[in-house]
């Protein structure tokens, strides 16, 4: 394990251990904000992502145009969801 591998490690199991994830997915299913659509919309767009760059066995050969442009614009897509699913979740936070 490289050394940037086992800071971010401890970094994330810091935040756990202070942040209380647990009891904040409990606020999120109490409060029907769990951001179930747009982690689907996430998978969904790093999925075709993947396949654009032909990475996994998959690959998007039938497409025409160009791949690089589609990659991105996949994985721009990608950081919206998750922009949209921090969104939601922050309305319980406050």
């Amino acid at each position: 394990m490289t050394p940037i591998v086992c800071i971010a490690a401890l970094v994330a199991l810091g935040l756990v251990l202070v942040g209380r994830p647990v009891a904040l997915w409990k606020d999120c299913v109490a409060r029907s904000c769990l951001p179930v659509v747009e982690f689907a919309g996430f998978a969904a767009a790093m999925l075709v992502s993947t396949a654009a760059e032909n990475h996994m066995g998959m690959s998007l050969a039938w497409w025409h145009g160009d791949l690089q442009v589609v990659e991105e614009t996949v994985e721009t897509a990608a950081y919206v969801f998750i922009a949209a699913g921090v969104a939601r979740v922050s309305r319980v936070v406050r």
